[in-house]
């Protein structure tokens, strides 16, 4: 079970206790307590500890197969960003929040199937890293052991793709 941490410093919006990344957070989907993950993009907004606080679509790191997204409890401030700004982790928000990945001048996209080596099963619920040409993609398969898209600013560039394994 995780425990809440003690802020020593607690900051609070409008008389709530601010979430920082790091921070524990209740499923209510799968009934298990959680942490808090930050999602690029964002704007550095930083506790007395140097965690970066969480907003609206971050994630709940439990023992959901597919992370659940963070719901603000509040929604009177946000965040701007320039076309050129939206770069390497925040591609994957640009897009997942309905953007043109071509208004930012990204153009091929790849999917990639994670499958057993020996059986050739499809893979559902690995972690996984997507890179090419600056852009870094993290996410987890799908049902059908699916990954995300990953866009480049070029055609034609090489994809490296990384198994997250766990070190038990």
């Amino acid at each position: 079970m995780v425990k809440p941490r003690p802020q020593q410093y607690p900051s609070r919006y409008d008389g709530k206790l601010a979430c920082y990344e790091g921070d524990p957070v209740y499923c209510n989907t799968c009934n298990s307590w959680g942490l808090t993950k930050c999602v690029p993009p964002y704007r550095p907004n930083t506790d007395p500890e140097g965690r970066q606080a969480n907003v609206d679509g971050d994630l709940c790191l439990c023992k959901c197969p597919t992370p659940p997204r963070l719901k603000a409890s509040f929604d009177n401030a946000r965040m701007g960003f320039e076309g050129h700004e939206i770069l390497g982790d925040a591609v994957s928000w640009f897009i997942n929040a309905g953007h043109d990945p071509t208004a930012i001048g990204l153009r091929a996209d790849q999917r990639f199937l994670i499958a057993d080596v020996n059986t050739g099963e499809a893979l559902a619920g690995v972690a996984y890293v997507l890179e090419c040409d600056g852009v870094r993609v993290e996410g987890v398969t799908d049902g059908d052991g699916m990954t995300q898209a990953i866009h480049a600013n070029t055609d034609a560039q090489p994809i490296t793709v990384y198994l997250k394994v766990d070190e038990a």
